[in-house]
């Protein structure tokens, strides 16, 4: 029997990658993928959206310390959606800890899209 999550499509979308650090230089762009496809990874579609049939791309920053661990994470752009927006900030935290960064406070921020 297939899982409900794994019959639903939550990806990173390459194409709006961005990585802030907070403080230093500019984050690899190979760092921020792996950062999102974990979120992606992670994701578990909300059982309310795919029964009102809803899709969403919600855009979140995820706060990273020095060893990788999560120190905050944030919706920047709303899907327009509540469950999704919230199963968005749920699979950063669940993807946690992530491989460290080049630095601390280190902020990456893309797109994650949950679609049917």
């Amino acid at each position: 029997m297939t899982s409900f999550a794994n019959v639903l499509k939550v990806s990173a979308l390459a194409a709006s990658l961005a990585a802030l650090p907070a403080l230093a230089d500019e984050t690899p762009a190979a760092y921020t993928h792996t950062v999102l496809a974990r979120v992606a990874d992670h994701a578990i579609y909300p059982r309310i959206a795919y029964v009102n049939a809803e899709e969403g791309v919600v855009t979140v920053a995820v706060t990273l310390d020095n060893k990788g661990n999560l120190t905050g994470v944030n919706v920047l752009n709303s899907s327009g959606v509540t469950a999704i927006d919230l199963a968005a900030i749920q699979a950063a935290k669940d993807a946690a800890p992530y491989p460290a960064p080049a630095s601390a406070n280190t902020v990456v921020k893309g797109k994650i899209r949950f679609a049917l």
